[in-house]
């Protein structure tokens, strides 16, 4: 029998090395819309009805919290005894819809003129905003508590894609008018913003390692102007809709993690 040689471990005292993992964790939305204005043929219309109490809606929380599934790949230099540095990318997809029903805004565009930006209560008027993915290219830099534990700090760049859908049914179940196009409207955003947040990682074995974060996002705010266009009908019309409205964007991710680190020829 010739001798055979052993394969080649990690070395439980180095973390440099290229790794790749997934994620299952929680995303918590912080997202307000709010109302910026609604002008009809170029004039402002304010809310006749801001006399009784609920109205008007001006500004409104959505805010959501789902389950989110995700991936990450990075690269970690240890270079003193006890630090750790190193680049990271992840992905991540968690998809909700919130919906603020009885109003086809904040920033309402309703078919009577009456009642522009007011809550109608009406079951075929809404307003909904949906999350989906989120990634993030980040720095990384931690210390060792000891050769299999490090604590680190993590922050750069992320992205976040929602859309947000106005949607105004028809008289009697909505507040809008046959001669009223588009009676629904959606707006898709990718979002630029950061991230900023921490951790812990252990390694489990060999080359295994098992992670927790926490991170926090902002994305800013991104206002929209949408336009309708209400025909002539009843003698009336015809009339040009214009609301603007915004939503400000934040999120809190809490996510549990299992990588894969691979051997980079410096140690073994």
């Amino acid at each position: 029998m010739f001798p055979t040689k052993a394969p080649l471990a990690a070395d439980p005292g180095n973390w440099s090395g290229a790794y790749a993992g997934l994620d299952l964790g929680v995303r918590e939305g912080m997202t307000n819309a709010t109302q910026n204005g609604v002008t009809i043929n170029g004039a402002a219309a304010p809310c006749v009805f801001a006399i009784f109490p609920g109205a008007c809606v001006s500004s409104e929380p959505m805010n959501t919290t789902t389950f989110r599934i995700g991936g990450h790949l990075g690269y970690d230099w240890q270079f003193a005894p006890i630090w750790v540095a190193g680049v990271e990318g992840d992905f991540g997809w968690a998809d909700r819809t919130v919906t603020f029903a009885g109003s086809p805004l904040p920033g309402a565009i309703h078919g009577f003129l009456v009642a522009v930006g007011c809550f109608s209560g009406l079951p075929g008027d809404s307003f909904s905003v949906r999350t989906t993915w989120d990634a993030s290219v980040r720095g990384r830099v931690g210390i060792l508590a000891t050769p299999a534990v490090l604590f680190y700090a993590t922050g750069g760049p992320a992205w976040l894609n929602f859309q947000s859908t106005l949607s105004c049914g028809l008289s009697p179940a909505g507040a809008c008018f046959a001669t009223m196009t588009p009676l629904s409207i959606t707006n898709t955003t990718t979002r630029t913003g950061y991230t900023v947040g921490g951790g812990a990682e252990s390694r489990l074995w060999a080359n295994w390692f098992l992670r927790a974060e926490y991170r926090y996002a902002d994305y800013g705010t991104v206002s929209y102007v949408n336009t309708v266009l209400n025909a002539p009908g009843g003698g009336v019309g015809p009339f040009v809709y214009k609301d603007s409205y915004s939503l400000r964007m934040q999120t809190h991710t809490v996510t549990f993690g299992v990588s894969y680190k691979f051997w980079d020829g410096l140690h073994g």
